[in-house]
């Protein structure tokens, strides 16, 4: 298994070095995740990074979405589950990459935050935005 657990990056408190350059580019993700393991788990860290678009993308192919990622709670510098779901890239946007299970959520950015309540989840699809997978 790969695992990032407990972790937390913070420009502001850093020299900046995780940056190939000056500028991010801002259409690619704070982590991407690409290879040909099945078993990839990022547990308990807090995701924030306002100046990328997306906070994890899968780049692991797949042609079915039971390979997952497991992404479970983490923070993702929001409590609202449309907005997390906007952040991560996966077999919902493309149907050959590894889909990226991150409920149950943490709802504070603490790693001891609650856990996202299952009662109050709403995956309710419309059709102007159709995901690769019908719940």
């Amino acid at each position: 298994d790969n695992i990032f657990h407990e972790n937390f990056y913070n420009p502001s408190e850093t020299d900046g070095n995780f940056q190939y350059g000056q500028y991010p580019d801002l259409i690619s993700c704070t982590i991407e995740i690409g290879g040909h393991k099945e078993n990839y788990r990022l547990t308990h860290n807090l995701f924030d990074n306002t100046e990328m678009n997306h906070t994890l993308c899968s780049r692991v192919r797949t042609v079915l979405p039971g390979g997952a990622i497991e992404a479970k709670h983490n923070w993702w510098g929001t409590a609202e589950e449309q907005e997390i779901r906007d952040k991560i890239v996966d077999y919902d946007d493309w149907n050959d990459r590894a889909p990226v299970e991150y409920f149950p959520y943490l709802t504070g950015p603490d790693v001891t935050s609650q856990p996202a309540d299952p009662s109050i989840r709403d995956i309710t699809m419309t059709t102007d935005n159709i995901g690769g997978r019908l719940y």
